[in-house]
């Protein structure tokens, strides 16, 4: 819970700026800055849960300022908070989407270095553009012949280690200054430059666990995405355990495995297991975004980070026009 600090007593330029906009000795809460780990939904994209938790804050900072006569003039346009994300998912992958809050946003990738965790599904004997489940089929090819041992010796010969890999036209990827999606999108293929990326671990599994539990768990059916089954995986359909390197990009990897086994595989699930120092279960479900929870689980994530502190001290929201805030604030854990 968000214990606040008289103004009285928090000297400082913020305090200043408030009394500038004709505020008396009140309350004024304290978004700290640090980072922030979160269960990303199935269909939202990365940018989408970004600008969703930066308005729950904000709305949540304002809903004190607006309870406190001395604060009252505060509005939403006076305010700026920034957040920022250390690496999208796509919008049908789920799982562990980690963001920088204020000052977090500057130090965030110094603390996510290192492997990327990843748990797959794939389905056998068809391709899509965009070598996901959200594609069209545009080939189909015989799986009958592929078993799971062909995968495994696939995967041990080939797909572990240093790796080539070409991003898919449904990516980020700017060539000659455009998205590769936005060329896709028009139908376009364009010749892309081969990658190199690390492939940590990479096995193959009939029962991807995070992705069969994936959900909120209140009974209702919803969740954040994922199998929601434990039905143990057969082919045509197949599970990847992946450790990797980042700009690794699973869907190709899982249409790769496929033609060297001599057929073809589309992605169907993708949860992000782990990234840095984070795995899905520090990962706030959506059910959870709430303001009160935000702040104290951006508190919970910095000290599992060994965030310095002189990060987590500096108050994330600034007053447009105004120097940053340093209103002093402590909460109880």
């Amino acid at each position: 819970m968000l214990r606040f600090i008289r103004t009285t007593r928090a000297p400082g330029p913020f305090l200043r700026a408030v009394k500038n906009m004709h505020a008396t000795q009140k309350d004024i809460p304290v978004i700290p800055s640090g980072l922030l780990v979160v269960r990303k939904p199935s269909g939202w994209g990365s940018t989408d849960v970004v600008n969703h938790i930066k308005n729950i804050l904000l709305s949540g900072l304002l809903r004190h300022c607006e309870n406190n006569p001395g604060t009252q003039s505060i509005k939403k346009r006076h305010l700026k908070l920034k957040v920022g994300h250390g690496g999208a998912l796509d919008p049908m992958a789920t799982g562990v989407l980690v963001l920088g809050i204020g000052a977090g946003t500057r130090v965030m990738s110094a603390y996510l270095s290192g492997p990327k965790s990843y748990q797959a599904i794939a389905l056998l004997g068809s391709e899509t553009d965009t070598l996901d489940a959200t594609g069209k089929v545009v080939a189909t090819t015989p799986y009958a012949h592929v078993t799971p041992s062909k995968i495994e010796e696939s995967i041990r010969n080939k797909f572990v280690g240093e790796i080539s890999q070409i991003p898919p036209m449904y990516s980020a990827v700017h060539v000659n200054g455009k998205r590769l999606y936005e060329l896709a999108r028009k139908g376009l293929t364009v010749e892309r430059k081969p990658r190199i990326v690390q492939i940590y671990t990479l096995n193959l599994t009939k029962e991807p666990v995070h992705l069969a539990s994936d959900g909120d768990g209140d009974g209702d059916g919803g969740g954040d995405g994922g199998i929601q089954n434990s039905v143990p995986l057969e082919l045509p359909q197949f599970g990847l355990d992946i450790s990797c390197s980042g700009g690794t990009y699973i869907r190709s990897l899982i249409s790769d495995i496929a033609q060297d086994v001599g057929s073809s595989a589309h992605m169907t699930s993708l949860m992000r297991v782990s990234q840095g120092p984070f795995d899905i279960d520090l990962a706030l479900k959506q059910r959870q975004w709430k303001y009160e929870h935000l702040i104290q689980h951006i508190l919970n994530c910095s000290a599992h980070a060994q965030l310095d502190m002189s990060i987590v001290s500096t108050p994330a929201v600034t007053l447009k026009g105004y120097r940053t805030a340093q209103v002093a604030a402590t909460h109880s854990r």
